[in-house]
């Protein structure tokens, strides 16, 4: 009986070992974030963001200068500042990018545990193989600008634009709305923490 116990024992402990086998590890998310070149993507997205920051912003304030009469210089001019001072947060952004992202903590708290949900360790340690690759290498290397290009001309085409002026739109339409709302919501938590008011 203790024999046949032991075996059952053996084999269930090879069974569950075998089980977790193509589950991936921190260390293969690790090496592969490294061939990704992980903080190389995350100053990238940082510059996207400022990218579409600036459009977003520039298109906002032009309606709303054009709105208000001001001339098409003193629009130009303030444009102009606005571009300075996003492009000053975005260097400020990238010189800090270590403490605003950093990238062995996102890796084991976010990448990591996402990445596993979607690939096993076999399939990561097959990806890392590719992007070490002449092809793999060229891919990684040429995806941020791919990624910029296709942003600028987006930026530059008819599209963007529409978007902006149907979210300002929209947004217009909600001003009076959502103050309203803010305003009763206000009111009601300045209500329950002063019952007797």
């Amino acid at each position: 009986m203790k024999r046949i116990s032991t075996g059952l024992l053996v084999a269930f402990v090879l069974l569950a070992g075998n089980a977790h086998a193509g589950e991936l590890t921190l260390k293969t998310t690790e090496k592969y974030y490294a061939v990704m070149n992980l903080k190389g993507a995350m100053a990238h997205m940082i510059e996207l963001a400022t990218n579409q920051m600036l459009a977003s912003t520039q298109f906002y304030f032009s309606q709303d200068m054009k709105k208000r009469g001001m001339t098409e210089g003193d629009i130009k001019i303030a444009l102009s500042v606005i571009r300075t001072n996003v492009m000053d947060l975005r260097n400020v952004m990238l010189a800090n990018l270590d403490q605003l992202l950093p990238v062995k903590q996102i890796m084991s708290e976010i990448y990591y545990p996402v990445l596993k949900k979607h690939f096993s360790e076999e399939e990561i340690l097959d990806l890392i193989k590719f992007y070490q690759t002449p092809l793999g290498k060229k891919t990684i290397e040429e995806m941020p600008a791919i990624m910029n290009e296709s942003g600028k001309l987006l930026n530059q085409s008819q599209y963007v634009p529409r978007l902006q002026k149907f979210v300002a739109g929209e947004m217009e339409k909600r001003r009076d709305v959502v103050k309203k709302e803010i305003e009763k919501e206000i009111a009601k938590t300045r209500e329950k923490k002063n019952p007797d008011k």
